[in-house]
């Protein structure tokens, strides 16, 4: 799978509802809009017994441990990001949320504040809420 190819299934899934632990085009959140689009390309392995609210990060790790590898802890509230990764946000510290990056400073997420899957402007204030980057195993 190539970057571009990440962003091009991401971008389907625009204006798709959020829906807590959804997983399809009725409906999907942060963690699902992650395992469609690598269903794509891998066997995933997805886990949606996890609460609406968390402090451990552990639990959403996981479903990114499954699908991607390791780019870098945090971002230092600045990096160049690369089509296709992930991002694992931390917001305020407490709820754990992910975002597939979809250009230098864009990225698509299942966001429930905004109530559907969008293409949104990677500011300093998502940076610095950079909890991890990742990128999907085998992307080329």
């Amino acid at each position: 799978m190539t970057r571009n190819e990440v962003v091009m299934r991401a971008r389907e899934f625009i204006d798709v509802p959020f829906v807590y632990q959804g997983r399809n085009r009725n409906g999907t959140d942060c963690a699902g809009l992650l395992v469609q689009v690598a269903g794509n390309w891998m066997t995933v392995k997805d886990f949606t017994a996890y609460r609406r609210r968390f402090k451990d990060v552990d639990v959403l790790l996981n479903i990114v441990e499954d699908h991607c590898v390791k780019v870098c802890n945090g971002t230092g509230g600045y990096m160049r990001l690369s089509d296709g990764q992930v991002l694992v946000f931390m917001i305020r510290g407490l709820l754990p949320h992910l975002a597939i990056v979809t250009g230098t400073e864009w990225m698509i997420h299942a966001y429930q504040l905004l109530g559907a899957v969008k293409e949104t402007r990677v500011n300093q204030e998502w940076l610095s809420q950079v909890h991890s980057v990742w990128d999907f195993k085998g992307i080329e």
